[in-house]
Parts: structure tokens; sequence; C-alpha cells
């Protein structure tokens, strides 16, 4: 029987952190290439957050419960996010993994929706039988950012190519993007204002086994489950799905 591919997802506040510890004895450890870019962040809340994914990363890497070997050399598939004050970092022993956390505040959706949802995503925006439409955004929202981190493309994938429906469980987007035969992905709200994604592409004929932990100041590693998930399943060669002008 075919096991499931294990996808960690770890999050924690900043606050919750020992970032000063981090500083003293993680910071002169990593790549001269993350040493660099840490060095070229003016701001402190940047600095923060980038070294409190990092800390994630490094202390997942040593979770067994991860179902990650520590012993091994080379780092697995992991991405990183933050929101705030909140920092997230997903794992995976194998393919590419892209994840995205947003805190859920006001924002004018109408104008983001322009430049990151389909057409048929702002119809359903603008349905209000539909729900809330503010938090509905940004579950949108995060599964695209996830996608785009998972397939390397960042701001160079125009969103509106991509199209989340979280009823039928499926996730569009364009053929052109071949980073692995298979593209898993799941919409979450891991607290009641804190919306995340996690999308892989994989070249495995099995599940995906999703968790999520959140890492506490003890410190300690708690097992969660989300307030709501959608697990959904990558469909290529949609049709254009850009937004006419």
């Amino acid at each position: 029987m075919t096991s499931s591919l294990p996808v960690n997802l770890v999050y924690a506040k900043l606050s919750e952190l020992d970032l000063g510890r981090a500083r003293e004895e993680l910071l002169p450890s990593l790549p001269a290439a993350d040493q660099c870019r840490y060095a070229s962040l003016r701001r402190p809340e940047r600095r923060e957050q980038f070294l409190a994914g990092r800390l994630l990363a490094r202390e997942g890497r040593s979770q067994g419960l991860l179902g990650l070997d520590p012993r091994e050399p080379d780092f697995p598939g992991l991405n990183i996010s933050h929101s705030g004050p909140w920092v997230a970092c997903a794992f995976t022993p194998r393919g590419q993994v892209g994840c995205d956390v947003e805190r859920v505040i006001p924002r004018a959706i109408d104008t983001l929706a322009e430049v990151a949802c389909s057409l048929s995503e702002r119809a359903r925006l603008a349905d209000r039988q539909a729900g809330d439409p503010m938090a509905l955004f940004y579950r949108y929202w995060t599964v695209k950012e996830a996608l785009a981190k998972a397939c390397r493309q960042g701001l160079a994938l125009d969103l509106r190519t991509l199209e989340v429906s979280l009823d039928s469980g499926a996730l569009f987007y364009p053929s052109s993007i071949v980073p692995g035969s298979h593209l898993a992905a799941i919409s979450v709200l891991l607290e009641p204002f804190l919306a995340g994604a996690m999308c892989l592409f994989h070249d495995d004929s099995c599940g995906v086994d999703w968790r999520w932990w959140r890492r506490e100041a003890s410190p300690a590693w708690r097992e969660v489950r989300p307030i709501l998930a959608n697990p959904l399943s990558g469909r290529p060669g949609a049709p254009d799905l850009t937004a006419q002008a």
C-alpha cells in the first residue's frame, strides 16, 4: 500500500519566539546568502520576520514528528511565509511546496480582486449569498500565493490565470506550469483571523498527509486542527481566466 506524502506546516507568533537568542546563535550559522539578506533588511520588523522563519525551519529540521531525518545533510522542500506578527514554515521530504499565511484584516478587496482573481471568482465575491467576501478573498489569495511560491514563479505569475473552486475542490492553473506531474493544495483557517494555504507539486502517485503545528512559547510544538480546511486538486490546462480590461 502506497503511503501518503507528509506535508507539515508549523506557525508561531513572533512574540513567542526567542529572537534575541536566535540572533546570537542561529544567525552566524546561516548560509552566507541568508546573512547578507538579513543585513540588507532595513526595517526591524522585517528582520524579525526573516529570522523567525529561519528559526522555524531549523527547529522543524530537528523535529522527528515532521517525518524528516535530521541526519540528512540537505534541507528537504520547504517554504516560509509571514504576515504581521505571524510566521509559518512548510516542510516536505519530496516535491516543491509553497505556503502562505495572511491576517484577515479589512482591505480594499474590490481593487485587489481586479489583479488577483478570475472573472468567476470576482462574481463569487460579489454574491452576498456566498458568505463573507473578505474571508473568501483571503482564501483565494493565500492559495494563489502558495501556488506561485510552489512553482517558483512568484510575482511573475498572473494570479488571474488561476482559479480556486472551494465548492468543487478544484484548483485550475495554466498547463505551462510543469514543476511536477501532480498538484495538491489545501486552504485553511488556522486561527479566527489567520488564513493559510499550502500547495505541493510532486511526482508521487500517492495521497498527501497535511498536518499543522503551533509552535508555542514554552517552546513546545502542538498539533492543531484548522478551523476550516478545504483540500484542492490541481487541474492543469484550464481556459484563459485572465480578466479582460
